[in-house]
């Protein structure tokens, strides 16, 4: 009588292990579409936040700046073309490009994947500059 109701034990914990392990793959996607998804609204706030500070920037004094704290879940690559910031967020399945036209001409070309402050500077008249320091 014991030896069977440590058999009947014995095969509900391996069928429980075994749906969990058909379930683990799906799981893991789900995790990494949210991680994702948090990860932009991120992303979508610190352009935000970027040119809001720009905005500020232009009526200051050059030599002024902002510093914004930003951690990524995954790679942020910042570039800058003229007037035009763009954000890319890139991970090993997706891919997403946010972007924005601000009223100053920028200098920026910065990649990173971890705690980063990021530094907003009027370094002339008519430019800003956005640089990053890792924090440690």
């Amino acid at each position: 009588m014991k030896g069977q109701m440590s058999l009947e034990f014995l095969v509900i914990v391996a069928v429980s292990i075994s749906i969990l392990l058909i379930f683990m793959p799906v799981f893991g996607k789900a995790y990494n579409s949210v991680t994702y998804a948090l990860d932009l609204y991120q992303a979508s706030g610190l352009i935000e936040q970027i040119d809001e500070d720009i905005s500020i920037l232009n009526t200051l004094n050059v030599g002024s700046f902002f510093t914004i704290k930003s951690n990524p879940m995954y790679s942020y690559l910042i570039l800058c073309k003229k007037n035009d910031i763009t954000i890319t967020i890139a991970s090993d399945f997706k891919k997403k490009t946010l972007s924005r036209t601000t009223n100053m001409n920028l200098d920026c070309n910065e990649a990173f994947s971890s705690q980063t402050l990021l530094k907003i500077e009027k370094s002339t008249e008519n430019m800003i500059k956005i640089s990053k320091s890792n924090i440690n």
